[in-house]
């Protein structure tokens, strides 16, 4: 079986010394795979999180997926924040993914999808491609009617798979076609990047995953781990992990959890 990654900090940038988030993250290659293709990184002090999950052959996945999310972190030092700063960083990532794989045989078809989060003074903004997804779990969440779990907490997707299963002109689907990506990075020399912008709440706890977890693990199973406050942010990384290699270790999984301080 594979091993889970530990707490990793990325280096601190010369204008801040508070911490914006805490994280703790967990990526396995999966029991039937060889090779891990998700990468994963962060900087605490900027307030970046990101997670890839590459395609276009174990090679070429791994390499797009691990230049996607340096390029994101590196991109994301450089810029102030605001709006669009992570599409922005994510437009450069395709670029350069597409250019490399058009003057490089061997990195030809390859491509990643991407989730990143941004934690702001007063915003936390989101953009993604693909399959990877976001998830808020928050016990202080203004909305008094919305329907909670036994503490308190509400556990929603602020994400939507760009897949064949969310296109209406898709409706009539195998169930087999609709994980079927629509939208990944590399491939073009464009790409159409969604954006997500929402106020900083307190008490929130943010969960970026690869769709190793999501598609082995349904929303309630997350939810239940994701919630657990009797176990760290690690522990719950792991937890999450490891239940989904449990269900069928058919993909490679990366997890994690993201608490703005």
């Amino acid at each position: 079986g594979a091993s889970s990654a530990s707490v990793r900090y990325a280096r601190s940038v010369p204008y801040r010394t508070r911490p914006l988030m805490e994280l703790a993250a967990s990526s396995i290659v999966g029991e039937s795979r060889t090779v891990n293709e998700d990468a994963w990184g962060a900087d605490v002090n900027v307030g970046i999180a990101v997670v890839a999950d590459g395609c276009g052959g174990t090679a070429s996945g791994s390499w797009a997926s691990k230049l996607a999310v340096a390029n994101v972190l590196e991109h994301g030092r450089g810029a102030a924040g605001g709006r669009d700063s992570l599409a922005l960083a994510i437009e450069r990532v395709n670029a350069e993914i597409f250019a490399q794989a058009a003057s490089e045989r061997q990195k030809r078809g390859s491509a990643t999808t991407i989730a990143a989060l941004r934690v702001e003074e007063t915003t936390i903004a989101i953009a993604w491609v693909g399959d990877c997804r976001v998830y808020e779990y928050s016990t202080g969440h203004p909305d008094v009617t919305a329907r909670r779990d036994a503490h308190g907490g509400l556990f929603e997707r602020r994400t939507t798979d760009h897949t064949l299963a969310n296109d209406p002109n898709y409706a009539a689907l195998e169930e087999s076609d609709g994980g079927i990506l629509l939208r990944v990075v590399g491939v073009s020399s464009s790409v159409s990047i969604d954006l997500h912008y929402q106020p900083r709440r307190a008490d929130s706890l943010y969960l970026i995953a690869s769709d190793g977890l999501t598609t082995q693990l349904s929303d309630a199973d997350i939810h239940r781990i994701v919630a657990d406050q009797t176990l760290s942010l690690q522990a719950r990384c792991d937890a999450l992990a490891a239940a989904a290699d449990r269900v069928h270790g058919a993909d490679n999984v990366t997890v994690m959890l993201v608490r703005p301080i």
